[in-house]
């Protein structure tokens, strides 16, 4: 696909999605009811939630338990390995060693990429169960307001991109191209999830 197709394909997607939105509402208004719609910028919900700072601050500290058990682990190595060149290479204490060695090394490496799996799951699980934390505040605040429906809102401002071919894939999965700030309730949303998490803590 050339440059100008792959340009023409994002724009094409991105006035399916408008006229999608415009139909659902001439499709409200011909039936006799009026489309209650808002948007929410999910993404800026995560920045600002004080439970995701929380998260973060027990990632890095289990990262940082990780590493000094890996440094220590290394080091018992590095002990052995300094064994080995003190005692003969025909002694039957140098092939212990050399053995110990050799387990060590092996235990190592797998015992940093199942740490590291851990981690990862760790993350997963963390920013999941975040996410469906901010569906549900989203879900209740529509109720609050009897909303019909809630976009998701892109941050116009950040849609920068390394190359064409990353622009054109963020132009893509953009969902909201304009919404009046009386729309947004970003805001609501971010102000309802700390003020739970601050009372349960």
């Amino acid at each position: 696909m050339t440059s100008r197709q792959m340009w023409f394909v994002a724009a094409m997607m991105a006035v399916v999605a408008s006229v999608t939105v415009l139909s659902m509402q001439q499709a409200q208004g011909q039936a006799g009811e009026k489309l209650s719609v808002a948007v929410v910028d999910v993404q800026g919900v995560f920045q600002a939630l004080k439970e995701r700072g929380d998260i973060e601050g027990d990632i890095t500290g289990m990262t940082e338990k990780i590493q000094q058990e890996e440094q220590k682990l290394a080091q018992e190595l590095k002990a052995l390995e300094n064994d080995l060149t003190v005692l003969a290479p025909d002694s039957e204490p140098y092939r212990q060693t050399k053995e110990k060695l050799e387990m060590k090394a092996i235990y190592l490496q797998s015992w940093k990429g199942f740490q590291k799996r851990q981690l990862e799951n760790e993350k997963t699980l963390r920013i999941e169960g975040l996410y469906n934390k901010v569906v549900a505040a989203v879900a209740r605040i529509a109720e609050q307001k009897n909303l019909d429906l809630v976009l998701h809102k892109d941050d116009a401002e950040n849609l920068r991109a390394a190359n064409q071919q990353q622009l054109v894939a963020l132009i893509q999965v953009r969902k909201v191209l304009f919404n009046k700030k009386s729309l947004d309730i970003t805001e609501q949303v971010t102000q309802l999830m700390n003020n739970e998490y601050v009372n349960k803590k």
